[in-house]
């Protein structure tokens, strides 16, 4: 199982992804997965920051659940710091 080089690019901030109706027309609940593949410039800590409105979320980084907010909620807001090392993915 190889990452395709395609798939990296660098950036200060990842953009932020806005999904206005996950499956329009769809009967609730639903759920989706979005999977990003990321290299850190250096090692240090990075900040990650989930805001969203009616719904739960959940972030996974390198396996590891660092925001849980994984029910439904009008309103999610949670930030966590993570360190992280160059010279390796992260997904």
């Amino acid at each position: 199982n190889q990452t395709r080089r395609e798939c990296f690019f660098k950036a200060t901030a990842l953009p932020t992804p806005v999904l206005d109706d996950l499956l329009p027309g769809t009967p609730r609940p639903v759920t989706g997965v979005i999977t990003a593949y990321f290299r850190v410039p250096e090692t240090d800590k990075f900040s990650f920051k989930i805001e969203a409105n009616n719904l739960g979320a959940k972030l996974k980084i390198d396996s590891r659940t660092v925001i849980n907010a994984f029910f439904p909620q009008s309103r999610i807001e949670s930030a966590v710091d993570q360190y992280l090392k160059k010279d390796i993915v992260h997904t």
